[in-house]
């Protein structure tokens, strides 16, 4: 048998060289890999947040799509696949309450969540690690995801079996006592109860009108010594999805005749037990009634949702704890039985009472040894991270940590100490900025020893085992990395922002610069040598990414004319300002924080503000007719224009069977705001808009306006003495507050009609503000429509004055208007 050798291609054997040199050659701890995986979180389209889940979903079910990412590892980089593989992991708030698998990213039920619960929105955070070794941190590599609970819609659940016992209002009047406790799982919220109630001969049940919420009533009319069934259920609505299940039946026998009942005196009282008492203990003194026959002796039973967590003496009526039940503050706090008596002759009482449980101290439990790494891009500080300790009292609060340098005898506190559920602590700041153990830095390069213990409100637990860690030393300056080289001494570079982007928003991509070490950087603005010292002003900047930001809103055309000096070039498409960018990561050579950080490198940036068309808004238009029937007054106010100046206004007009050349289309100067359109006819109706326009374009035209020309000799209305100017107290306690002549509101101002025809004339406002105002068709009084408020930039532009504009139209029916 023949055998073939293996074909090798040359662009293999280059492949496999460098593959084996990558290992070979390489540090232990270089950097071997192409790119950072990183997450395309896509958010769940049912709900506004990352994923939902419908509340009471059983364990193990997958939570949406994975949250999964990428790696450019896996597709090969300069033709060398890595073969990287993705472990995911969780962390956060809220990583308790659910799983993850650790191969695809996807989050899956732990325990079943409830919607009408305190908390129904949860926070992880999902870690997806590629195996890589690393001298900086990877940004990339961890993904915050919300999940939402979503309603399910819920009747309420089962109630326990009611306490049933004969209760008299009268000598011939025989009743029950029904006591019964709200469900433990009340759906959606209870709104009532139905009660049904029968004899144990009958075959059906009654209904008995309970209209309300309360968890007792009384069965009254019932006959003499006769054992009845009862039975009640929860409701949050009359539907059959809004009723709960029906409880158990209880049974209860009316009184006999002339029977005196035993009587506990009160419908409620109250107990105490200590948390985590021992069996047979005494819980507070007997629930004892009384009885003016006093036959036979008093018997004592306990019913209610708790009943079974006790011990009763029946002849007395003493609860005592229970053998193999935990007395739990935190837990359940308060426990609810119903006490019953019995006096042998068919009379029976019963109480309500609720056990309150005492807290008694519980401190937690004492943490495993912690993990102790150095921190990342500092020589001076370590991480520190532990697991959260066993604990059966009320939650941890925080954690104290100390530390010692190995070998030394004395140890230091952290302070501040860590608060709230956080596993994690920082010995040392990364930078001066903080007050955290200014003065306690640590050594580069040194082991130390670190302890944990948990804190409660109920006490302080046990210091953990030490954990051991040593702190890293060595460091390299950031440089930007828009430069040509690493040699080029003042390396410059270009961003864009659009005009009037809103304040807060990103100038083009992060000025950015790389630290070997991936140390924390530190980016500030800094006014270039020339042309003007005053462009910084105009920007902010993200100090810890190197984002350039809008401080305000940049107008081309305003912030450019020729006369500015960042204008250059004399025309409109080149507007620019010039910043420096500055960097330090605040560490020495020897990675020791320096006292006075100094800049590491420096980078001029050239910002231009690219043109955008800005065409004027629709103007408000009012149209009348005047006395002589053949023309119309236009009148509009000058729309809001972010652009350039506005040159003109276009006006149309149109009517049904009306000449072109009667109703033209006109051209108008940019100081008129109004405008008589000549030449029509009597009583016709006309249709008119108005539009502005600036050098950018033509803006966007009003709605058509109707009116008709007035009827031959038809005199126009006419308003009496009316004002120009009139006020209304801002926030006034009406809604529809009138307008006054003065500021003082001494008078008021209603706008009176006349007109010499004795027609109906017709008031309406227009303009700019008429949707914050309405006007009285009879009398004439202007009336808000809801509260003003002074400081509204509606009307505030400058935060000197508050002003609406409007325009009072009159009309009759005859076409005569103004």
């Amino acid at each position: 048998m023949s055998y073939r050798r293996p074909l090798v291609t040359t662009a293999a054997l280059i492949a496999i060289a460098i593959a084996a040199l990558s290992g070979a050659l390489l540090p232990y701890d270089r950097i071997a890999h192409a790119a950072d995986p990183s997450f395309n979180l896509t958010s769940d389209t049912a709900c506004s947040q990352d994923r939902c889940i419908p509340e009471n979903t059983p364990p193990g079910v997958n939570i949406g799509d994975p949250i999964s990412a990428t790696d450019a590892d896996e597709t090969g980089n300069n033709a060398i696949e890595y073969g990287n593989t993705l472990t995911y992991s969780l962390g956060g708030t809220d990583a308790a309450s659910f799983d993850i698998d650790a191969s695809t990213g996807q989050l899956i039920t732990k325990a079943p969540l409830n919607f009408e619960a305190t908390k129904n929105t949860y926070e992880v955070t999902v870690t997806v690690d590629d195996g890589e070794t690393r001298a900086t941190t990877c940004a990339t590599c961890t993904q915050t995801v919300t999940i939402g609970v979503t309603n399910v819609a819920e009747a309420p659940g089962a109630l326990a079996a009611p306490t049933v016992v004969s209760t008299d209002t009268s000598a011939d009047d025989y009743e029950l006592k029904v006591i019964w406790y709200e469900p433990d799982d009340k759906g959606d919220g209870v709104t009532g109860y139905d009660v049904q109630y029968k004899k144990t001969t009958a075959a059906s049940f009654t209904n008995h009108t309970h209209g309300d919420t309360t968890t007792d009533t009384d069965i009254a009319d019932l006959d003499e010594d006769t054992s009845y069934h009862v039975r009640v259920r929860a409701k949050k609505g009359d539907n059959a999805g809004d009723l709960g299940p029906w409880s158990l039946s209880s049974t209860g026998t009316t009184n006999k005749k002339d029977n005196d009942l035993p009587t506990f005196g009160a419908a409620t009282d109250t107990r105490d037990v200590l948390e985590n008492a021992e069996p047979g203990l005494v819980v507070g003194a007997t629930v004892s009634a009384t009885d003016d026959d006093n036959v036979l002796p008093l018997a004592y039973t306990l019913h209610g949702p708790d009943a079974n967590s006790f011990d009763l003496q029946a002849s007395t009526g003493q609860i005592r704890t229970k053998r193999g039940v935990v007395y739990d503050f935190e837990t359940k706090p308060k426990l609810y039985v119903t006490m019953t008596v019995s006096d042998g002759q068919g009379g029976t009482d019963a109480i309500a009472v609720t056990i309150n449980v005492t807290d008694t101290p519980e401190p937690p439990s004492k943490p495993t040894r912690p993990t102790v790494r150095a921190t990342q891009g500092n020589s001076k500080s370590l991480d520190v991270s532990w697991t959260e300790p066993d604990n059966t009292g009320p939650p941890i609060t925080g954690y104290d940590v100390r530390y010692r340098k190995s070998g030394s005898g004395s140890t230091t506190l952290l302070s501040p100490a860590p608060t709230g559920t956080g596993t994690t602590a920082k010995i040392a700041p990364e930078d001066d900025s903080s007050t955290t153990n200014v003065d306690e830095s640590l050594t580069p390069g040194a082991s130390y020893e670190v302890s944990v213990r948990a804190k409660s409100a109920e006490g302080t637990g046990k210091w953990s085992d030490a954990g051991t860690g040593r702190t890293s030393a060595g460091n390299k300056e950031p440089r930007f990395n828009d430069r040509s080289s690493l040699s080029e001494a003042n390396p410059t570079t270009k961003r864009t922002v659009a005009e009037n982007t809103r304040a807060g928003q990103s100038v083009g991509s992060a000025v950015s610069a790389s630290d070997g070490n991936g140390d924390k950087r530190t980016y500030k603005l800094a006014a270039a040598d020339s042309p003007n010292d005053a462009h910084v002003n105009k920007f902010d900047i993200n100090k810890s990414t190197g984002q350039i930001l809008t401080k305000d809103p940049l107008n081309h055309e305003a912030d450019c004319s020729d006369a500015d000096e960042n204008k250059t070039g004399g025309d409109d498409a080149n507007c620019t300002y010039t910043v420096k960018v500055q960097v330090w990561d605040g560490l020495n050579e020897h990675r020791n924080e320096e006292d006075t950080p100094k800049v590491d490198d420096t980078i001029t940036v050239t910002i231009s503000v690219s043109d955008v068309a800005e065409k004027p808004s629709a103007p408000a238009v009012t149209v009348t007719s005047p006395v002589n029937g053949t023309s119309l007054v236009v009148t509009w106010t000058a729309p809001d224009n972010t652009g350039p100046a506005i040159t003109g206004y276009h006006l149309e007009c149109t009517g049904t069977d009306v000449p072109e050349d009667q109703c033209p289309k006109d051209d108008i100067d940019d100081a008129v705001v109004t405008h008589t359109i000549t030449g029509l006819t009597a009583n016709k109706s006309y249709r008119v808009r108005v539009r502005a326009k600036n050098d950018e374009g033509d803006g966007t035209w009003s709605s058509w306006v109707t009116q008709s020309t007035n009827k031959d000799d038809n005199a126009l209305p006419t308003l009496t003495s009316p004002p120009e100017t009139v006020y209304v107290a801002e926030n006034a306690p009406s809604a529809r507050q009138p307008v006054t002549l003065s500021s003082k509101g001494t008078d008021v101002a209603a706008l009176v009609d006349n007109d010499t025809n004795g027609d109906t004339v017709t008031l309406r406002l227009e303009g700019p503000g008429a949707g914050r105002f309405d006007i009285d068709n009879t009398s004439g009084q202007i009336k808000t429509k809801s509260r003003l408020n002074y400081e509204d930039p509606e009307c505030n532009s400058d935060g000197t004055s508050c002003t609406y504009k409007v325009r009072v139209k009159f009309s009759d029916p005859n076409g005569g208007s103004d």
